[in-house]
């Protein structure tokens, strides 16, 4: 954790940085001095590395803190990892990936692979071999093409890791509700009583509400994914925006929905326990229905007389699953039976399936039920 800690804050402003050096590259590509675009788009290469790096480290540790059953410690580490992650992600991915993509679409067509040689040429010395260069010049086209993967498009890496965050917060979430409801009733004693201190000694009500505000995290929602008229505009932090209003219906019966006794994970054994003897009673049926259907293989319909709810049931689908082929014959969705049904020589020929749930007339088929 301390190494995707160090990550990060080297890595806080890197899509800033990012976005400024490719201002820089795109005047000097305007301006023909390739020089200064080397110098521009070489760090440009360096800082995304170092993001890559430090996003691979978040993955890592957030694949360890969800693996396994959940605990404090990991629960600690995926708090920590959510509000780094937030950090660099939400107030300087979001604010400058659209940015960054207007650039790189904007850039495109002017980097020709011999724009990308005059650069790399500008970069080394004079004497550097022709095959050098080109080995160069491929290496950053496919910097650049690394670039756009990551801040161009509506699947670009960046939103990808947007929707990795918002999808980080349910198990998060949902691991501390098994945490905590797992010893029953909840007491928040010794937090409650540390949050009451501090309201007390507050000098004035509006510093009271804001330590309340702060201790339950009633602040504004920010969105984050347009682009604002200023870089600096959308910097604002979730854990310093100014806090939300709280209503007085809010503050006169929000007290009530702390009284009694949280309540305990729902108990879903039973409904699982009958859900997987229904399962394996249907499986049942099923095996002895086609058990009886294989015996009555080569034979008409009319010959079979009454059967169970289980074999008609199973007929039905055969009999769907032959008539979507419009042939005689066809495979079973399972890949295991391989069902004809060959219509009687007189087109008046007809019979009734009798069983337990009731009768069907149907066709006078010559039934066959062979392994596929």
């Amino acid at each position: 954790m301390d190494d995707a800690e160090d990550a990060a804050g080297d890595l806080t402003l890197a899509p800033r940085a990012i976005h400024e050096r490719l201002v820089a590259f795109a005047e000097s590509l305007r301006q023909a001095v390739h020089t200064t675009a080397a110098t521009e788009f070489q760090q440009v290469g360096a800082m995304h590395q170092a993001m890559a790096t430090a996003v691979r480290g978040w993955q890592r540790t957030l694949a360890h803190a969800l693996s396994g059953g959940p605990d404090p410690a990991k629960q600690d580490l995926l708090w920590q990892t959510l509000r780094s992650y937030t950090g660099m992600w939400g107030e300087q991915v979001d604010v400058h990936t659209p940015r960054i993509a207007e650039l790189v679409l904007e850039l495109d067509p002017l980097l020709t692979p011999d724009v990308w040689r005059a650069c790399v040429r500008a970069a080394v010395d004079t004497d550097t071999d022709d095959e050098v260069v080109a080995a160069q010049a491929r290496r950053w086209e496919h910097t650049w093409q690394a670039l756009a993967f990551w801040f161009v498009g509506p699947d670009c890496q960046a939103r990808k890791l947007r929707r990795q965050l918002r999808d980080l917060v349910a198990p998060w979430a949902r691991n501390m509700n098994l945490l905590i409801d797992t010893g029953g009733a909840v007491t928040r004693r010794a937090e409650l009583l540390a949050l009451a201190v501090a309201v007390e000694r507050a000098p004035d009500d509006e510093a009271a509400w804001r330590i309340w505000d702060t201790a339950v995290g009633a602040f504004s929602a920010r969105h984050l994914l347009l682009a604002s008229d200023s870089a600096d505009d959308g910097d604002l932090s979730w854990t310093s925006a100014p806090p939300a209003p709280v209503t007085a219906r809010f503050r006169e019966q929000g007290a009530r929905a702390a009284v009694g006794r949280r309540t305990k994970i729902p108990d879903y054994s039973t409904g699982k326990d009958a859900a997987r003897r229904a399962r394996l009673t249907a499986q049942a049926a099923r095996g002895g229905a086609e058990a009886a259907l294989r015996l009555r293989s080569g034979t008409h319909l009319a010959d079979w007389g009454e059967i169970t709810d289980a074999e008609l049931d199973l007929l039905l689908e055969f009999v769907g699953v032959v008539r979507r082929t419009r042939s005689e014959s066809a495979v079973t969705g399972d890949g295991r039976w391989r069902i004809t049904l060959r219509r009687p020589p007189r087109a008046d020929d007809t019979t009734s399936l009798r069983a337990g749930s009731g009768s069907m007339a149907t066709v006078n088929w010559h039934f066959s039920m062979d392994p596929a």
